[in-house]
C-alpha cells in the first residue's frame, strides 16, 4: 500500500510502526464516485472507513421517515465505526459529496 495514503489519516499519524504493521495490511483502497453510497441504512456492519480524499455526508432516517443530515466527514477522518460496536445493521447512510478515496 502506498505509504503516502497513510500519512493523510489522522488516526494513523502518531501510531508506532508495530501498530501500523498490524493495521495497514488490513486496509484496501476504495474509490467511490460522486453521489454514490458507501453504505445505506440497513446494510450489514462489516467494515469502517478512513477518508483519504473527498467529502462524505452522513444521514439518518427518523421514525417519521424524514432524512436528516448528521455531519460531514472530511479528509483524514474515519467513520462507520460506531455501528460496528453497537448495531448489527447500519443506522445511517454514508454518501459521497464528490469523488472519494477511502481505505
Amino acid at each position: 500500500m502506498n505509504q503516502s495514503l497513510i500519512k493523510h489519516i489522522y488516526f494513523l499519524q502518531d501510531k508506532p510502526s508495530y501498530i501500523l504493521a498490524l493495521i495497514v495490511p488490513c486496509l484496501s483502497p476504495l474509490y467511490i464516485e460522486v453521489n454514490d453510497y458507501i453504505y445505506k441504512i440497513g446494510d450489514p456492519n462489516d467494515s469502517f472507513y478512513f477518508l483519504v480524499k473527498g467529502k462524505v455526508k452522513i444521514n439518518m432516517q427518523l421514525k417519521s421517515g424524514k432524512i436528516v443530515h448528521l455531519l460531514n466527514i472530511t479528509e483524514g477522518h474515519y467513520f462507520g465505526d460506531i455501528d460496528m460496536l453497537f448495531e448489527q445493521t447500519r443506522t445511517e447512510s454514508a454518501k459521497t459529496d464528490n469523488n472519494c478515496e477511502l481505505l
